[in-house]
């Protein structure tokens, strides 16, 4: 791989159980895909004016033995996080750790398998800004506040690593909201946790 290619690590977090929305949301199906399926090849879609590989891994938790066999056509990393009941953080920590364990990425896109409105122009806009600027994380603002998708350059990584329960990618955010762009994604603010939110983002669709 030639030096000028700058190497981003995508870290799709999966592994939640659902449980407000009794059913797998990675495999809600979105537009004749799951979720899941729709955020993967967003992010296989992203385009950048610098040359670069995205290197993407998934990390599964509940349901694995179901999900796993959606993603067996595509080109990726799923891991799966025996500890995923311990919360977010632990899933990241542990999808981090499997990332270093074969790529040293100059960037870290992290992305979340249930906001489907997040496009691979929202991911690229992150990390093209991540890539122009000097602040060493760049975040989605919305419902006022900075959160994933977020880029975070590879000097966070470890702190990323040390993560664990239920604090995610925005505590490190809010630790180092000096060190923080955001970009205003307001689709980020529609996710799936309940039956209810399915009807919200298709409502939210159908006006655009």
């Amino acid at each position: 791989m030639s030096a000028e290619y700058i190497r981003i690590a995508a870290l799709v977090l999966a592994a939640g159980e659902s449980a407000r929305l009794g059913t797998p949301k990675q495999l809600l199906q979105w537009q004749g895909v799951t979720l899941l399926q729709k955020t993967i090849h967003e992010i296989q879609n992203i385009y950048l004016t610098v040359p670069h590989i995205v290197d993407i891994t998934v990390v599964l938790g509940a349901f694995h033995e179901q999900i796993l066999p959606t993603l067996s056509t595509y080109t990726i990393h799923s891991v799966y996080n025996t500890q995923w009941q311990k919360g977010m953080g632990e899933s990241l920590r542990f999808g981090v750790e499997s990332i270093l364990q074969h790529s040293q990425p100059d960037y870290l896109l992290i992305a979340l398998c249930d906001q489907p409105l997040v496009t691979d122009k929202h991911y690229a806009l992150l990390l093209e800004q991540s890539i122009k600027n000097s602040k060493g994380i760049v975040a989605s603002y919305y419902n006022n506040k900075a959160g994933v998708p977020a880029v975070f350059s590879k000097q966070y990584l470890h702190q990323l690593q040390t993560l664990h329960g239920a604090k995610g990618a925005q505590s490190v955010i809010k630790q180092h909201i000096h060190d923080v762009q955001t970009i205003d994604v307001p689709e980020a603010a529609f996710d799936i946790d309940t039956i209810q939110d399915i009807e919200v983002v298709k409502q939210q669709v159908s006006r655009e």
